[in-house]
């Protein structure tokens, strides 16, 4: 009885896995779909935590996936733009405009992120003296053995520990932050930013009209603000709820219809089998187990692979949906593995008990 079942996965091998690897593109896109309406919402507000009543501006090529993931490319803007914005007619509603440089650094070989800053306001720079003190994350200072008064060397560059915190700028453990001008001169990018803080009493201002206003005197850069994350969370899980029901729908009907159509087709091809089995004793809730697990099995590979498969889509969907780095929530592993195998064991008992219910007298006297 056993030997039956390994004989026909090792001869109708291709057969499972094609039909595996059909339930798993399955799986993958309704991975995708249930990973946006989860994620986005708890994704968004932990951004917008971070970026508090501020408004971040990037280089308008900046891929904001990267850039929230510590992945920083070589768009820049130039370390003018504070000042030229604090010049303009928008230094009514902007009281502070702080220039950042970050860049990723491997001192030792330990990978880091370098962070340099300027808080310039409208009397000017606050900190306009350059120095080579850094301040290091705490989980930097734990990976690079390193205690104030220390120092350490990046890019042939010598900088002094002149301290660690606890509490760095954005939770950036890994960070390494100093002076705008220290970063510039260790990554190779003078008068070179990567980023821009504005913030100002913003009341009774729309703080969206003041975004756009930015991008306006600052065509190469693109302003965020909690409001216009906000519009795009709301906007990709009214688009994802939209089409939720349809897309499991579809992807129920699909998976069933694959199983069946499988296991149909092993029934036809294993009827001698199966009428001998049935002559010899063989009981029919036997014959019934044996077609389930195959299609459970075929669940249980098209679930695995399409929830592993889903989960990269799900960063691609929404990098490019939104611009954040969303990924598929590790709680739908269960319930995609169980939507695959309930599935796939359903459909598979009806064409299980039509086998079982053969007369095997009559199947043997057809052969």
């Amino acid at each position: 009885m056993l030997h039956l079942f390994l004989r026909s996965l090792r001869y109708r091998w291709f057969e499972y896995l094609l039909a595996s690897f059909v339930i798993a593109v399955v799986i993958a896109t309704v991975t995708v779909q249930r990973s946006l309406s989860a994620s986005t919402e708890s994704q968004v507000h932990s951004l917008a935590h971070k970026l508090g009543k501020n408004m971040l501006v990037v280089p308008l090529k900046t891929d904001l996936a990267d850039f929230y993931a510590m992945h920083y490319g070589h768009e820049a803007m130039p370390d003018t733009h504070p000042d030229k914005i604090l010049k303009s007619d928008l230094r009514r509603q902007i009281s502070m405009a702080q220039p950042r440089l970050y860049g990723n650094i491997e001192p030792n070989g330990v990978p880091l992120v370098l962070v340099g800053q300027q808080t310039i306001t409208r009397r000017g720079a606050a900190n306009p003296f350059s120095s080579s003190d850094v301040t290091l994350g705490e989980t930097a200072a734990e990976r690079l053995s390193l205690k104030p008064s220390d120092t350490m060397q990046v890019n042939g560059l010598e900088l002094r520990v002149e301290g660690v915190t606890t509490k760095p700028l954005e939770g950036l453990d890994v960070g390494v932050f100093g002076p705008l001008d220290l970063a510039q001169d260790t990554l190779d990018r003078p008068g070179e930013i990567n980023a821009m803080r504005l913030a100002g009493c913003w009341c009774r201002v729309d703080v969206p009209k003041l975004a756009s206003q930015v991008e306006d005197l600052l065509p190469d850069a693109k302003a965020m603000t909690i409001a216009g994350m906000i519009k795009a969370q709301k906007g990709t899980i009214a688009t994802a709820k939209r089409y939720s029901t349809v897309t499991l729908a579809v992807g129920v009907v699909l998976i069933a219809a694959i199983v069946v159509v499988l296991i149909a087709s092993q029934v036809r091809r294993q009827i001698r089998e199966i009428g001998f089995l049935l002559a010899t004793g063989a009981s029919p809730w036997f014959v019934i187990a044996i077609f389930i697990t195959k299609a459970g099995l075929v669940g249980l590979i098209g679930g695995f692979v399409g929830y592993y498969l889903g989960s990269p889509l799900t960063e691609e969907v929404a990098s490019r949906l939104i611009g954040l780095p969303l990924h598929a929530s590790t709680d739908l592993l269960g319930v995609t593995l169980g939507l695959s195998v309930t599935i796939s064991i359903l459909s598979a008992s009806l064409p299980a008990i039509r086998a079982a219910r053969l007369d095997p007298t009559a199947v043997l006297r057809e052969i």
